[in-house]
């Protein structure tokens, strides 16, 4: 599916909805992605968790839940 899908601004730029990109400072592979995520997805808004690596709903679901929460709440 990943080879398949061709990434479209226009789409993007005219989707009403909201993004939230969670990732964690201690996830080498989501930090690296951060930046060209926030590039294709400019109003999208960040959170970023202090631990958990590639896991963090996993192992701090607490957190997650409470940082996707707010996120839903506020929009």
């Amino acid at each position: 599916m990943r080879q398949r899908f061709v990434f479209k601004p226009d789409v993007v730029e005219s989707w009403p909805g909201q993004v939230l990109l969670l990732a964690s400072k201690d996830d080498e592979m989501a930090t690296q992605s951060l930046g060209k995520l926030r590039s294709r997805y400019r109003k999208a808004r960040a959170h970023l968790f202090e631990a958990g690596g590639h896991q963090t709903f996993m192992l701090f679901p607490d957190a997650y839940t409470a940082a996707l929460s707010a996120f839903l709440e506020e929009v």
